[in-house]
């Protein structure tokens, strides 16, 4: 049997690619072999002769090795460069399949999902450390429209550099899909907020196309209501000022509609924000 150097290459390697364990086991040792029979390769590879044929077939069927019609036949490691490419051009196919089956599948599943909570009221809450991240799942969900109060205020002790880009990043990507994201920013004025935030506008300028931003005097918690049903609200930690202590996810119509009802209000009365940046 020719030993296989675990630091080259492992047969998991090629599993990933769709083998089966016997399957690498065997190219893995016929690369070294040259033109050898069924049963020399089955002893070679330390795979039962009883299923050597099978594999060996299956490997010609995916463009691994060649078959010599003589007799006795004869099978031949293809080129790795070949290889990886049938290998490639295989996995390719059973993604475009799967792709097209996932549409099926989901209008199924689809007629099955009740999407309307009714007047029953569904709710969940992340803590402490999981509330920023879960923040952003939920606004990755948002399908057409999302209506963002945030409490400047504070907000700005709480969000770091990074979270403030991961949330941009997040609204780069609901925009793009064409999400309409109003933002009324409370708790600061623009001069205040301009002056505060000098190195994060230029965080912006990728994103500010996708977003409307007003200004309101009225202070109260962070919340977000997405698609006129959902609701966020950031619950801040009395006990320590730098960190939310949960947010609480809410799915209910009627509270949301008069939420959006109220955001609308403050909305109307606020300020248009302006910003001296040029945007490419």
């Amino acid at each position: 049997m020719v030993l296989l150097n675990d630091d080259i290459l492992s047969s998991t390697e090629l599993e990933n690619f769709g083998l089966s364990n016997y399957e690498a086991k065997t190219y893995l040792n016929m690369l070294s072999m040259g033109l050898n029979t069924a049963k020399e390769i089955s002893n070679e590879s330390n795979i039962p002769f009883g299923r050597i044929y099978d594999i060996l077939s299956s490997l010609e069927n995916k463009g691994l090795v060649e078959k010599q019609d003589s007799r006795p036949k004869k099978y031949l490691a293809n080129d790795p460069k070949i290889v990886m490419k049938n290998l490639l051009t295989i996995k390719n196919q059973e993604l475009q399949q799967l792709t097209k089956h996932a549409s099926v599948v989901e209008e199924k599943l689809s007629e099955l999902y009740s999407s309307d909570p009714s007047e029953s009221i569904f709710w969940s809450v992340a803590l402490e450390e999981e509330s920023i991240l879960r923040h952003n799942q939920k606004i990755l969900e948002t399908e057409s429209e999302i209506l963002i109060y945030l409490n400047m205020a504070h907000s700005i002790h709480i969000l770091s550099p990074d979270d403030i880009k991961d949330f941009l990043v997040t609204i780069e990507v609901i925009g793009n899909r064409g999400v309409i994201i109003k933002l009324l920013i409370g708790g600061i004025d623009e001069e205040k907020f301009l002056e505060i935030n000098k190195n994060l506008i230029s965080e912006f300028t990728s994103v500010i196309k996708y977003l409307q931003i007003r200004f309101t005097p009225v202070v109260t918690n962070t919340f977000d209501i997405i698609d006129k049903e959902k609701i966020i609200l950031k619950i801040p930690n009395p006990v320590n000022s730098s960190e939310y202590l949960a947010i609480i996810y809410l799915w209910q119509k009627s509270f949301a509609e008069k939420m959006r009802k109220k955001f609308f209000d403050l909305w109307q009365g606020a300020k248009l924000i302006t910003f001296n940046i040029s945007i490419s």
